[in-house]
């Protein structure tokens, strides 16, 4: 449901991805995919529809999403993040982690976005600017505190999304948190707001030690946003954007 709501309102093509490990294996997934499809079709004969059924892990194929097949946005259930998320760590597109909620509209009322001192925060930008123009969310910028050095990237990075924003003719609204770039995703998670949420996070770089103990950064993030969608933005890749 919500890759037919973002299909439509971003007027892109809706694939059917199904990797499987052995060849031999395609023809049935493909069976079941394209009966899928036909069936997608005379419900919503205004999208476009396609099926993806590459061999190889995941991981193997990750590079090739955003790069050969011109993905720019793979969605996929909450319960399947540990299935992808050694994808997500190489990944050149943006992950949405969903549930699967009937009410999709609603939930893109309000996309919030936490703003710390890595430069990358401005890719997210992008894709909050996309939210804003495509599907009219409401945009809401939080704001670590910092000071020194840290405060000044703050600083760059909301004069760049602002900028970007004047661009395209969207508002946005800002929040300072008194929390820092350490704690600022979870500190933004709990911004009470008229409406449905959703989030765009900007990824962990680097897995830590106590990543490897309780598990990474985006798992955590998961944890407290309940139902509500949430996209995270690689910032170790040049990440593939949608041409206007």
């Amino acid at each position: 449901m919500h890759g037919l709501f973002l299909a439509k309102v971003f007027n892109r093509e809706l694939c059917l991805l199904h990797p499987v490990k052995r060849k031999e294996d395609r023809q049935g997934v493909r069976d079941v995919l394209s009966a899928e499809s036909r069936k997608l079709m005379k419900q919503y004969p205004d999208i476009n529809f396609s099926s993806l059924i590459p061999t190889g892990s995941f991981e193997s194929i990750q590079e090739s999403l955003g790069g050969d097949w011109d993905v720019v946005l793979l969605i996929a259930e909450k319960s399947r993040f540990f299935t992808l998320v050694g994808g997500l760590k190489e990944a050149n597109i943006p992950f949405l982690f969903v549930d699967n909620n009937k009410q999709v509209s609603q939930q893109y009322e309000n996309l919030i976005l936490p703003i710390d001192f890595r430069r990358e925060i401005k890719d997210c930008g992008i894709w909050a600017s996309y939210f804003a123009r495509f599907v009219k969310s409401n945009i809401l910028l939080v704001t670590a505190k910092e000071s020194g050095d840290e405060k000044k990237r703050i600083d760059l990075n909301v004069l760049s999304i602002r900028k970007l924003f004047r661009s395209v003719g969207q508002e946005f609204l800002l929040i300072q948190s008194n929390r820092s770039s350490w704690f600022i995703q979870k500190e933004a998670t709990r911004c009470k707001v008229g409406g449905g949420k959703c989030y765009a996070f900007l990824g962990s770089r680097y897995d830590s030690f106590a990543d490897l103990l309780i598990g990474p950064p985006e798992k955590r993030i998961l944890k407290h946003t309940s139902e509500c969608p949430v996209l995270f933005v690689n910032p170790r890749k040049d990440m593939y954007v949608m041409c206007d």
